[in-house]
């Protein structure tokens, strides 16, 4: 059976639990995994297959420096962000850095070409495709499945279709954070366009806000300016919310993660796009299933480029009334997120090309700019 090892972030977040949450289920499926660090004694042990987030791309050189041998790498890419973002921040192309990070791009550039040609690169959702791809003159479109592993998550056994509870009161939930980076504007425009719904008399509408975070008050203050009736629930406790969700609500409303939550459990679900407040470009809907290349929102202008539907909240809400079965297709979509389908199609995907000397070259290359960037901040601290 195969030699794996994981290197991962050793941060608090998404990337570690999802590499966790895949180290747990190779090894027992028989594979073996170690996860690399620089206290772990791994000496001259050779690996068929290394996995690794591309912050981590330069962990590879200090395995081989410690007569660690990988034959083969992948690098998945999480979330919207681009391989680029771990070589330098677009927004410092100013002033004296202008040419050092014009270096960078292209050193990142060839990097990712490499990979691809590799078939040494997987991305979380089509976003973060289009991200990377954005410059490069390849035309990925041929071979975006293979170049799309989602993140993996646990589905409960399926569930009969949510039964309507009163056909004179359509029940409508929002689950997620509620906070001021892209989750506040979508929300209070749901707010806004329920309202509307409701005014013109389509049907009563409840809505239940589910989630706290730094917006939480600007939403309720907002929520005062209508008629719509709004209940807020600050937090239901994570293994609890798939049943709070069948319990008391027809129609979820969400974004990222958070819409998964609800498609898993069989409950018809949107899928809102997030907004900044920077941003030109209005809110829209969609089903969770009309998603292309498991994005769960893209931010204004992702969405065209990567082919999204984009709806108003009038068509959600006719489609809800006029046809059914949008619990199943919101539960079919979420299986495609389910652990053993995700983890199987990765260790189904033939292995990459091997590493070879051009790709020890980017690695090295990547390992000695992280070493002086690191540098550099602690020169900085100490000024």
């Amino acid at each position: 059976s195969m030699n794996i090892v994981v290197c991962k972030q050793n941060l608090y977040g998404g990337t570690d639990k999802l590499l966790e949450r895949m180290i747990q289920w190779l090894r027992v499926y028989g594979y073996h995994v170690d996860v690399y660090s620089t206290e772990a004694c791994l000496k001259n042990k050779i690996y068929d297959l290394a996995i690794i987030p591309s912050s981590q791309f330069g962990d590879l050189w200090e395995m081989k420096k410690s007569g660690i041998e990988v034959h083969h790498v992948l690098v998945w890419i999480m979330g919207m962000g681009a391989f680029r973002d771990s070589y330098y921040n677009p927004n410092a192309e100013k002033g004296i850095f202008r040419y050092l990070i014009r270096f960078l791009k292209y050193k990142a550039s060839q990097a990712l070409r490499l990979l691809y040609s590799h078939r040494s690169i997987v991305f979380t959702d089509i976003v973060g495709v289009y991200n990377s791809f954005l410059a490069e003159p390849i035309d990925y479109e041929s071979s975006l499945e293979e170049l799309l592993l989602p993140i993996a998550i646990e589905v409960p056994e399926e569930q009969s279709a949510l039964e309507r509870k009163n056909n004179s009161i359509l029940r409508i939930m929002w689950v997620g954070r509620v906070s001021k980076d892209f989750k506040e504007i979508p929300l209070k425009k749901v707010i806004k366009d329920l309202e509307h719904l409701q005014v013109e008399g389509k049907s009563k509408i409840e809505f239940t806000i589910v989630g706290s975070g730094d917006a939480i008050n600007s939403v309720k203050e907002y929520a005062e300016g209508y008629s719509l009736n709004i209940r807020f629930v600050e937090e239901v406790e994570y293994n609890q919310l798939g049943e709070f969700i069948r319990k008391n609500t027809d129609l979820l409303i969400a974004m990222g993660t958070s819409a998964l939550d609800g498609a898993k459990v069989s409950c018809p679900t949107v899928i809102v796009t997030p907004v900044r407040e920077f941003d030109r470009q209005s809110v829209y809907y969609r089903w969770i299933y009309e998603s292309k290349g498991y994005s769960l929102g893209e931010f204004p202008g992702l969405d065209t480029a990567t082919h999204q539907v984009q709806k108003d909240i009038e068509t959600i809400i006719d489609e809800y009334y006029n046809e059914d079965n949008q619990g199943k297709y919101s539960r079919d979509y979420a299986m495609l997120f389910e652990i053993n389908h995700v983890f199987t199609k990765l260790v189904q995907r033939s292995l990459p090309e091997p590493i070879n000397a051009e790709m020890w070259k980017q690695i090295h290359f990547f390992y000695r700019m992280k070493k002086v960037k690191a540098l550099i901040k602690r020169f900085l601290k100490k000024g």
